[in-house]
């Protein structure tokens, strides 16, 4: 049996990212040590959450940086921060590290939901350097995370980095409910629509206002176009661009609305993409246009993550085409699919928002051709998407290939 020290408050969003495909679960309570046994592919492992750090030898060590940082006040005592930590997410890594600094092969699951080592592609990014500086310290250590090595990348800073692709879709789903994609997707395929092709923007960020802009220029009827003043600084950034971009093309989606009534700011909503990405986006376009968090900065990537904005479409079976290659590549290593129909555009015409709109324009002349490729890759990819994350547990999987054991470390890349 396997035992794993894990050093986190115990939840049910953890426990599923944790244990989601086992079998035999079975769950005791006392104090603030919650112990949980299961098996997975005929291997039993035993569980034992405790916010208090030890250093017991009878088994491994886990701990949740999201389980932490996401709830920092009751950890506080256990890590010893202090007040001005709270404002500082590097010192959630010094904390740790400073804890476990002399100790080894520790399991360090880092899911940011965001993009964890950026000075590998960005070397000159300087607000990446202390997030990392202290991961690359620990290097004794085990640290899973939501990124992917893309291309044939050997790098021996990273040889202790594995990839979690399942438990990545969980601590999606504990963080902004992304099932309720899927579920959408079941009225998607129901809708009859105003728009053939839909690209609405949330942060306006360097190609996407260029983006934004050359498709409007366009002034085809059957693109869809929005712009969103969701999240604080949005607004400030639609008042900046509101001379460059043509508004008569390009639909307000309003928060705050125009009476008391219409303003959702202060309803209960999903945290993100929220509901009304599903009523006022998605059920607009028969096809979405897919802008990664990530699009907009170079063509290359040494190392790249998936967010709400891709799983949800494939969750959903709503078929996209993408303005960067990097997502279409991660869902080829993972999921093993064919290559999405308009790769090649994809990749053409990364970090080109004229190039792009041109074969936007171009893709709604065979429109309805062009749209059925599309329709197919997505319903097929869909189909081995939920097949992986409703039989793997990639976590536990490492465990049962033998690549995490109490006597190395690991010595290769996902």
């Amino acid at each position: 049996m396997i035992k794993i020290y894990v050093h986190n408050f115990f939840t049910v969003g953890l426990l599923k990212k944790l244990t989601h495909n086992s079998e035999g679960l079975e769950i005791s309570r006392s104090m603030d040590i919650t112990e949980v046994k299961c098996h997975f592919k005929s291997v039993d492992f035993h569980f034992v959450f405790d916010p208090k750090i030890n250093f017991n030898t009878d088994g491994y060590h886990f701990i949740d940086y999201y389980g932490v940082e996401s709830d920092f006040t009751r950890y506080k005592e256990y890590l010893e921060f202090t007040d001005e930590d709270n404002l500082d997410q590097s010192k959630v890594y010094k904390r740790l590290f400073n804890k476990i600094k002399d100790e080894k092969n520790w399991i360090i699951l880092v899911i940011r939901t965001e993009k964890l080592l950026t000075k590998v592609d960005l070397p000159d990014l300087d607000f990446a350097s202390k997030d990392e500086f202290y991961l690359s310290k620990m290097k004794n250590h085990y640290i899973l995370n939501d990124g992917f090595f893309l291309g044939n990348t050997s790098n021996e800073n990273y040889d202790n980095f594995y990839s979690v692709f399942t438990n990545t879709v969980f601590q999606w789903n504990e963080y902004c409910g992304i099932n309720w994609y899927y579920d959408f997707g079941k009225i998607y395929s129901k809708l009859n629509f105003d728009y053939d092709i839909g690209y609405s923007v949330r942060r306006i960020k360097r190609n996407r206002k260029k983006l934004l802009q050359n498709l409007s220029e366009l002034n085809n009827p059957k693109i869809f176009l929005s712009v969103t003043d969701y999240g604080g600084s949005e607004l400030t950034n639609l008042e900046k661009y509101h001379k460059e971009l043509n508004f008569e093309n390009i639909h307000f989606n309003s928060i705050t609305g125009n009476t008391d009534f219409f303003d959702i700011s202060y309803v209960p909503n999903i945290r993100c993409p929220g509901i009304d990405v599903f009523l006022r986006i998605l059920s607009k376009s028969k096809l979405q246009i897919l802008d990664e968090s990530w699009a907009h900065h170079q063509k290359n990537y040494i190392h790249q993550y998936l967010s709400e904005k891709t799983l949800g479409l494939l969750l959903a079976g709503i078929p996209f085409i993408s303005t960067h290659n990097y997502p279409l590549d991660i869902i080829q290593k993972v999921l093993k699919v064919n290559d999405h129909p308009f790769y090649e555009e994809s990749k053409r015409y990364a970090v080109d928002p004229k190039g792009f709109s041109e074969f936007v324009d171009n893709f709604l002349k065979n429109f309805g051709e062009n749209f059925q490729l599309c329709l197919d890759w997505s319903l097929s990819t869909k189909k081995i998407l939920l097949d992986y994350i409703s039989s793997n547990n990639d976590f536990l999987q490492l465990f049962v290939d033998g690549k995490i054991n109490l006597e190395k470390k690991l010595i290769k890349l996902l």
